[in-house]
């Protein structure tokens, strides 16, 4: 086994590899959609379409992580996202769009793998507390905010049937790497039912109608969600249609969007001291804050790239926070919770994703901003009477220690 401190920066390379993947397609949606000869709506569709598969692929997989071994998991995942990464490549280069379409969709469906890799890590690694947490996050984050910008850049200086093929070989190397550091341990317990994919969500479910406090915390990040969704997805075309940017150039994006997300741990560390339910009121005004002047957005790149600071340092900690608020119930299985919470977000995400480039090619793009800002708000509302909800029941019953897994 690979030692400790070259086994986790190992792990958080292959969790912002990973995790990168499906956000390829949403900084060169206009260029794609120019290279295959489709609609620029198809191509928006599409990236909404891979974020919701790769939602379903956190409710089938992601449970599982508390039954079976990382490894026994990681190894189809990886395989199988590889795969498509290779065919997308291929069809890029062919210019064959069903292909491409079809490969998009399956890796979003195999490619939840930071979300097995983080719970594992944390189950094996047991004594490097938060400290381990904030690594393979930082990992994710990086990936995620990064990935557009690397994506842009690729597709304009190289092509974008580049992307994929570059992306493929990453996947396979940072994937196979991963699965060594990984040591093969399983955490005991659960049915064989459970082992069954979907199954181990769907026997958990009834809990969280005992524990609607959490339930409710996963509805308002849905909420937060697909406001996100509606921004990133949107980007790419009002920047090429608003600015003449070019891929390369949205792509830049991705790093004022990396720095400024960088900076979501702190609320973390004012929810300790103030508590979760004032901090949240402000990073869910930090993202009206940004929505707001896009309505005059036209005017000026620089709303844009302020707009792109307040929301994304507001949406990664609104989701610091609501991580906060579901492992503090310990009655659910963190697993479990974690796989509802994600689920929901990614789904809200391709939502929005879908909504809000789909209103801004049909010129609609008010409609967008103040549904926006609706979104946040009735999502703070919803988190604020959960967490009221949450200290009650957190009172009348005993606190105990959630070494259930997920299915049982």
């Amino acid at each position: 086994m690979i030692q400790r401190a070259t086994a986790i920066p190992i792990l958080a390379a292959c969790c912002g590899i990973t995790s990168a993947n499906i956000y390829l397609l949403q900084p060169i949606a206009v260029l794609a959609a120019h290279h295959f000869h489709v609609a620029g709506s198809s191509a928006g569709f599409l990236a909404s379409a891979m974020q919701i598969t790769y939602a379903i692929g956190i409710a089938v997989f992601v449970p599982l992580v508390d039954l079976v071994r990382a490894r026994s998991l990681l190894l189809p995942l990886i395989g199988v996202s590889t795969a498509c990464l290779a065919a997308m490549a291929i069809a890029a280069a062919t210019g064959s769009w069903p292909v491409f379409v079809v490969g998009g969709c399956v890796l979003g469906l195999f490619c939840p793998i930071p979300q097995i890799i983080i719970p594992a890590a944390v189950g094996i690694f047991d004594d490097a507390g938060s400290k381990l947490i904030g690594l393979l996050q930082s990992g994710l984050l990086a990936g995620i905010l990064f990935s557009r910008f690397y994506s842009g850049l690729v597709a304009s200086a190289l092509s974008v049937a580049a992307v994929f093929a570059i992306s493929c070989v990453l996947t396979a190397i940072s994937g196979a790497l991963a699965m060594v550091a990984l040591p093969s341990k399983r955490i005991p317990g659960g049915s064989r039912a459970a082992l069954i994919p979907g199954v181990a969500l769907l026997a958990g479910l009834p809990r969280f109608l005992q524990r609607p406090a959490t339930l409710f915390t996963c509805l308002s990040g849905l909420l937060v969600g697909v406001s996100f969704g509606m921004f990133w997805n949107s980007l790419t075309f009002f920047s090429t249609s608003w600015y003449g940017l070019t891929s390369s150039q949205i792509g830049l994006f991705g790093i004022v969007a990396g720095a400024s997300g960088a900076m979501s741990p702190i609320a973390g560390h004012l929810a300790d001291r103030f508590g979760l339910g004032r901090v949240q009121i402000v990073v869910c005004c930090l993202i009206v804050v940004g929505w707001i002047p896009l309505l005059w957005g036209e005017r000026s790149l620089v709303i844009a790239v302020l707009a792109t600071i307040f929301i994304d340092v507001g949406v990664w900690s609104n989701q610091v926070l609501n991580q906060s608020a579901i492992f503090a119930d310990t009655a659910i299985p963190r697993g479990l919770s974690n796989t509802l919470y994600f689920t929901l977000r990614f789904l809200g995400i391709s939502a929005g994703s879908a909504i809000g480039s789909t209103l801004f090619i049909d010129h609609h793009w008010p409609v967008v901003v103040v549904g926006a800002v609706i979104l946040t708000l009735l999502g703070l509302v919803i988190f604020l009477w959960a967490a009221r909800r949450g200290a009650a029941e957190n009172d009348d019953s005993p606190r105990t220690e959630a070494v259930q897994t997920s299915g049982g």
